[in-house]
């Protein structure tokens, strides 16, 4: 057992203190979490006690800033880990504050998806697989989502009439826009027929 010495606010972070064990520094807490177990100077405690205390002091203070940051706008389980490691936090306790988001509904990659999938009706099948794969959303809950997915071909169609305005139909401009219409992820026979019309015309006009 170790004698709470010192329990002092820190300099830059009003809601937090520093906890002195014997004379010495042990660690920081959340002030609430220090009020809620009676952490005050002359009480003993067991270092492995504080440990344990510590510990759920990170947890109040990561939730919090996690929700801070979810705020602005929906992220993934993996975007969310990635950053509250840049915070600084160690892999336990940003497991035991993301699997909280994850089960009070803050954070569900498949939501996350679906929405991701239904706003991205302007990019391809292959560009939509390597978003979501990007941030981090397992390949499961990705193949799941992408059973609902469909090409919409009113916005393939404006898609290519957006490319082609003002263009002649040559050759060369159609193989443009192959490449630019595969580069947004779409496989050639989303838009195959559009191109064949696109080749009719080139025929028309060298006849």
């Amino acid at each position: 057992m170790a004698i709470i010495t010192k329990v002092s606010e820190q300099t830059h972070n009003k809601n937090r203190v520093n906890v002195y064990l014997d004379g010495k520094f042990c660690t920081g807490l959340n002030m609430e979490t220090a009020v809620t177990h009676g952490i005050r100077e002359g009480e003993e405690i067991d270092e492995a006690r504080l440990r344990e205390i510590s510990f759920d002091s990170d947890r109040r203070t990561l939730l919090s800033r996690g929700y801070e940051y979810l705020s602005t706008k929906p992220r993934t389980y993996a975007e969310m880990y990635r950053k509250m490691t840049l915070w600084g936090y160690g892999d336990p306790v940003i497991r035991a504050v993301l699997d909280q988001m994850v089960q009070s509904g803050y954070i569900n990659d498949r939501d996350y998806a679906d929405r991701f999938i239904e706003q991205s009706r302007d990019i391809g099948r292959a560009k939509i697989l390597a978003k979501l794969g990007s941030l981090g959303i397992e390949k499961d809950v990705i193949d799941e989502a992408m059973r609902g997915y469909c090409v919409d071909s009113e916005v393939i169609y404006h898609l290519c009439e957006k490319f082609m305005a003002g263009k002649r139909k040559t050759a060369d401009n159609i193989a443009k826009l192959v490449r630019h219409m595969m580069s947004k992820g779409f496989a050639y026979e989303d838009f195959r027929s559009i191109i064949d019309e696109y080749r009719k015309d080139i025929e028309v006009g060298e006849c």
